[in-house]
């Protein structure tokens, strides 16, 4: 019984790894976009055109200059405050050629 019991400490002694997608759940890509292009976008990459990509692809860091989903940054904090590992990522899009060359 002792054993199960130490078990039981060292993994809530653990760090949990949590994992969170970036855009629209930390940043809003959408918002961003939108008012870059002076036009309302949806969540399908179809929405945007050709020479749409072409502008975005030439903005340097774009994912850093997302604004922040407010309730986002809260969740985020209450990880980080619970013990978690935080990482944040956004993976490429199988359908968006843009994605697969940079």
């Amino acid at each position: 019984m002792k054993h199960i019991q130490e078990l039981k400490k060292s993994l809530t002694k653990k760090r949990r790894t949590i994992y969170i997608d970036m855009d629209g759940v930390v940043a809003d890509f959408n918002l961003y976009v939108s008012n870059l292009l002076g036009r309302q976008i949806g969540w399908d990459q179809h929405d945007l055109n050709a020479k749409e990509w072409d502008i975005l692809s030439n903005i340097p860091n774009l994912y850093t200059q997302l604004p922040l989903i407010e309730s986002s940054v809260e969740m985020v904090e209450l990880r980080i405050r619970g013990k978690c590992r935080v990482f944040v990522g956004n993976s490429a899009s199988n359908d968006n050629a843009f994605c697969k060359t940079r």
